[in-house]
Formats: C-alpha cells, sequence, structure tokens
C-alpha cells in the first residue's frame, strides 16, 4: 500500500512551527497530532502522511489544515503519537455498535490489539476480554492492561478459555489471516459480531456458511475521521490526569492504645476474588513509624475494635508509573 520512495510515519505529534494563509484553527507552540481524515482508496483517494505523501519521519512536515488537530497540555507528546490508533478502536466501536459489558474475544496483541483492549476497559466496561496471541511477552502486557485472560492462538487454549467465560458477542480481529478469521467464525456466539480490524492483501478462504448459520456481522474497519479523532483526544486528556503515586502512612499512637487497624498488603493479586494472600504491615505498629509504598498496590485497613489510634497520612501525585 506505501507508494515509495516518501518518508514513513503516519502517527505524528509534534508543535507547530510555521502557519500557512488562513489557518486560524491553531497558532505556532501549539502542541498538535496529525493524522489523516477519512482516507478512502477505493475511490481512488491516495493521499494519507505516511503512506502516499510523506509522514512524521522528519524534523518538519507540511500537514494540510484539516489533519492538524490541538492536543491538551495534559497529554506528553511521546503518547500522543497513540491517539491515531484508539482513534481507530473508537470508530470499531461506533461501527460495531458494541455496549457496556458484553463478552469480548481480540486476536492479536500487537499495537492494534493492546489499543483495543485498553479502550474497551476505559469505555465499555466488558464483562471479560480475552487477547489471544502467540507471543508470550505481549500476552503477559494484556495481561498488565487489565486482560481478563490471554492465551496463545491456538483454537483449543481459546476454547478451554470460553467454555468458562462464555461465548464472546464481539471478536476484534487485529490480525488479519486465514487462521483467524477462521477460528473467529468458529468462538464467535450466534448473532455475534466480527470486527476485521488487521489488513491483509492476500485473498482469504471465506466461511460462507458459518456466516449464514450462524447468522454473524461482519464489518471492516478502516481508518477514522475527525469525528474519531477528536474523541481519542479527548479519552486521553481524561485519563491522563495527574494520579495518587506514592502513599505515606506515619503511626502516631502507641500499639498498647489500641486495637485492630491492621494495614494488609495484597502484592500478587489486585482481582477482588483472588486476594486471598493479604499480608499484614506489622512494621507500621510503633509510634513513629512510617510506611512508603506505590498507591497502585491494593491496600486496606481494617476497623479500629477497642481505643483509639491516630496517623497522619500523606499522598504524592505525580503522573502514572512507566
Amino acid at each position: 500500500m506505501y507508494q515509495v520512495p516518501l518518508v514513513m510515519g503516519h502517527e505524528i505529534a509534534g508543535e507547530v512551527a510555521e502557519l500557512g494563509e488562513n489557518v486560524s484553527e491553531v497558532k505556532i507552540g501549539d502542541k498538535v497530532v496529525c493524522f489523516t481524515v477519512a482516507l478512502d482508496v477505493s475511490s481512488g483517494e491516495l493521499k494519507g502522511l505516511g503512506t502516499f505523501q510523506d509522514g512524521g519521519f522528519a524534523e518538519y512536515l507540511k500537514v494540510p489544515k484539516d489533519w492538524v488537530f490541538k492536543i491538551p497540555a495534559n497529554i506528553p507528546t511521546k503518547e500522543a503519537v497513540m491517539i491515531e490508533t484508539f482513534a481507530l478502536a473508537n470508530r470499531a466501536f461506533n461501527l460495531s455498535k458494541i455496549e457496556n459489558g458484553e463478552k469480548i474475544l481480540i486476536f492479536g496483541g500487537g499495537s492494534v490489539g493492546l489499543t483495543v483492549l485498553k479502550a474497551l476497559l476505559i469505555e465499555k466496561s466488558p464483562e471479560y476480554v480475552i487477547v489471544a496471541e502467540p507471543n508470550e511477552f505481549l500476552r503477559n502486557k494484556a495481561l498488565e492492561l487489565g486482560a481478563t485472560e490471554a492465551v496463545p492462538s491456538r483454537r483449543s487454549k481459546i476454547k478451554k478459555v470460553i467454555r468458562s467465560l462464555g461465548e464472546p458477542k464481539f471478536i476484534f480481529d487485529t490480525v488479519g489471516i486465514k487462521e483467524t478469521l477462521s477460528d473467529a467464525m468458529f468462538l464467535i456466539k450466534r448473532g455475534g459480531t466480527i470486527l476485521l480490524e488487521g489488513i491483509s492483501r492476500e485473498s482469504i478462504d471465506f466461511p460462507f456458511f458459518n456466516i449464514i448459520s450462524k447468522e454473524v456481522a461482519l464489518i471492516g474497519c478502516f481508518g477514522h475521521d475527525s469525528e474519531n479523532i477528536l474523541a481519542a483526544i479527548d479519552m486521553f486528556a481524561k485519563n491522563n490526569q495527574r494520579i495518587r503515586k506514592l502513599s505515606v502512612t506515619c503511626s502516631l499512637s502507641d500499639p498498647d492504645d489500641y486495637e485492630g487497624g491492621d494495614l494488609e498488603f495484597s502484592l500478587y493479586n489486585p482481582e477482588r476474588s483472588k486476594r486471598n494472600n493479604l499480608i499484614k504491615c506489622t512494621q507500621i505498629r510503633p509510634k513513629g513509624s512510617i510506611v512508603v509504598f506505590p498507591s497502585y498496590i491494593w491496600h486496606r485497613v481494617n476497623p479500629v475494635i477497642k481505643g483509639t489510634r491516630y496517623s497522619l497520612v500523606i499522598w504524592n501525585q505525580g503522573d502514572p508509573f512507566r
């Protein structure tokens, strides 16, 4: 699809250095992202940053004003390049009409697959999301981001998981090969929807009878429009606020003055159903003791059942941990 020679790079973030004529939407110094809007290859519209014309792997880049979007100051430039992929996820959600609380399977744990996972968790509160991915590192990354399960891309492995969780009503195929389409048709719930986001120029055998007999909807998703990009920017801005980063607890009471009130941690299983390995923090009991810990670690303070306990609690806020 790429028209060479050209400078590649289609996910672009930077700063406005110079303005052309009749440009009032942005000013010099603004932080912006630059993405191709509503590319329609089927109509012969062969234009697009980093694909049909020079892209972002350059110090400076001339971009049509309709493809330039100002971003809020709280979105770091190095993270803003991912807005394009989140815009693709937003378009897939709009096309599929997916609602909250659905059972979902994603084929592929690469950039698009993990972005779809993250966007689903932020916007759609799914009942579960399973990621099927052959690479172990990417499976672990999917679990780190919040996937319910991450399994190798073998049909038998996926079947074993959905046997207990239920058939997925939505499948996002971010790979786009014969095997993933065939598996998606086999695993999808009757009446479900398959989103095709992986790009392949090869011909693929089509499981025609399965589509008819299971009454499956197949929806292609390619690119994004300005509405999708603006929605992705808004999601980034809302979810990129400064967070509680470090927690500090200082004991101001003698341990003989009270009972209960134990501080407990679950270091390995933040899920409520798996908190069976609680660790009691006895170091905080002596008066004047201080405990500092990352706030993302699940923790709780049990009720004081006798006497009174005083403590000083401090939170440090900052950007999310990398």
